[in-house]
């Protein structure tokens, strides 16, 4: 039925072909090939939800398929000219076929030529500290599964004992920089940054990583969704941040099984965070060029992410993460070495975070999933949420992750915070107990409490004012 279904297609017997698509889809047909001749259909119709529905499967189905990448090029054209850009890139890089691959750099050119098109290659920046063979692994998935001409390969060897730079030196396509002495994670990658290419984008690495295929092509994808996004992180094994993959699988070859199904197109992937993990971030160039490099004051390591994060914020960028970009972590192969080195710069360095911020950045990542759970609404449900309390953009974005179409609306006692949190949802700055609700009564289906209604004088007091902004059938969530 699958050659009925193209015949149709090829004849223009759109109505017919419909049937047959129908008749596939409930006999379970599931190859690529019927996916790409139904999104075709559905292009056709006019469907464009269904179109992307059925991209997405084929994907599944095999993330290698140009076809698909340049169908959905064309489905990006009237939305987003960066981000068609980007697929046909993906598309030219698999494709296997001459004419197909003229047409495919055609669409390429086309985009280039739109005055919005803004897309530049990626230098990837690798901080190098002994672990050699880990290192050639993760270079080598760099290799083997990016197009040579879409990123440029930059190292910075902070020292190393181990003979890794020996084996730098004889790499062709690497732009090297071997320090006499370890001048920590952001002395390191603030030299790298400096050798890389003036205007392509920036994705600082870990050398205990691994990059399956197509996990930079979505962040890419991510950090090109608007022009306010300044820097994309994927989802991974081993991280902080409410970063880290739900599943605990015994293997490496295991999590890269796992990242076949998650490096897919995902219909809204897209999670604002207040700052990523500096293992794998992708950074725009317009925006580090506006906020600047990383600061040394964190020295050794830690808390140079989190103050990245805040510094794009204070430039008018959010931070998203992709949660269909996976990237394995091998994670604290060097610092996990020293634990009182590790401890020590912890500390001071969170303080350092701190006094230059004023609040504690780390504790306004986690995400109260306590109170998420008792939102009972399915994923297309549009409501209302106001979440009271210190650090509730974190809550506030994950709702919005998980629920696309719900409007989310804070109140942070920090105004510091409030402002740091600003694409995180509709935060304010203010005291609860006594500040003028900017909000029509009966407007919100639930108001959660994250935290700090302890420290509240009147607790009972100001609870009963907020009920009066539920809707009729609305709650109010508390631990």
């Amino acid at each position: 039925m699958l050659d009925r279904l193209k015949e149709l297609l090829e004849s223009g017997a759109f109505a017919e072909a419909r049937q047959v698509a129908n008749t596939l889809l409930d006999d379970g047909e599931n190859s690529e090939l019927f996916w790409i001749l139904n999104a075709a259909l559905y292009n056709i119709e006019g469907f464009q939800d269904a179109e992307y529905a059925c991209i997405s499967r084929g994907l599944q189905k095999n993330a290698e398929s140009y076809e698909l990448y340049y169908m959905l090029g064309c489905y990006y054209m009237e939305k987003n000219i960066n981000q068609a850009y980007l697929c046909y890139e993906q598309a030219l890089y698999y494709c296997t076929d001459e004419e197909d691959g003229q047409m495919i750099a055609e669409a390429m050119s086309a985009c280039e030529e739109q005055t919005d098109y803004e897309v530049h290659p990626v230098s990837i920046v690798i901080l190098s500290y002994n672990i050699a063979e880990i290192l050639k692994s993760c270079i080598e998935s760099i290799r083997q599964h990016n197009a040579r001409e879409t990123y440029e390969l930059v190292v910075v060897d902070n020292a190393s004992t181990d003979g890794i730079a020996d084996w730098l030196r004889k790499q062709t396509d690497i732009v090297l920089q071997c320090n006499d002495k370890n001048l920590g994670f952001a002395g390191g990658c603030n030299q790298g940054i400096r050798l890389a290419a003036k205007k392509n984008d920036i994705f600082l690495l870990n050398n205990d990583t691994i990059v399956p295929p197509n996990a930079l092509f979505w962040l890419r994808m991510g950090l090109y969704e608007r022009k306010t996004v300044g820097a994309t992180g994927p989802i991974t094994n081993y991280a902080g941040n409410n970063q880290s993959v739900a599943q605990q699988i015994a293997s490496v070859d295991a999590y890269l099984e796992l990242a076949k199904q998650v490096n897919v197109p995902v219909k809204y992937p897209y999670e604002n965070k207040l700052w990523l993990i500096g293992f794998a971030m992708l950074i725009k160039r317009s925006a580090l060029n506006q906020v600047g490099l990383l600061d040394t004051r964190y020295e050794w390591g830690n808390y140079e992410d989190n103050d990245y994060g805040l510094k794009l914020a204070s430039g008018g960028y959010e931070c998203l993460l992709c949660h269909n970009s996976f990237i394995y972590h091998y994670g604290s192969l060097n610092m996990a070495k020293d634990i009182e080195k590790y401890q020590h710069y912890m500390q001071i360095n969170g303080h350092r975070l701190i006094d230059k911020w004023g609040f504690p950045a780390p504790y306004y990542a986690n995400i109260r999933t306590d109170l998420i759970a008792g939102i009972q609404k399915n994923q297309r449900a549009h409501f209302r949420v106001l979440a009271v309390g210190y650090g509730c953009g974190a809550t506030l974005a994950r709702i919005r992750y998980q629920f696309p179409y719900s409007e989310v609306y804070g109140i942070e006692p920090l105004e510091a915070a409030a402002n740091a949190e600003r694409y995180m949802g509709d935060i304010i700055a203010g005291d609860i107990e006594t500040m003028v609700l900017p909000y029509e009564k009966k407007y919100f289906d639930y108001i959660l409490w994250v935290d700090g209604a302890e420290y509240l004088k009147d607790l009972a007091g100001t609870q009963k004012r907020l009920k009066a902004y539920l809707t009729e059938n609305g709650q109010m969530i508390h631990p």
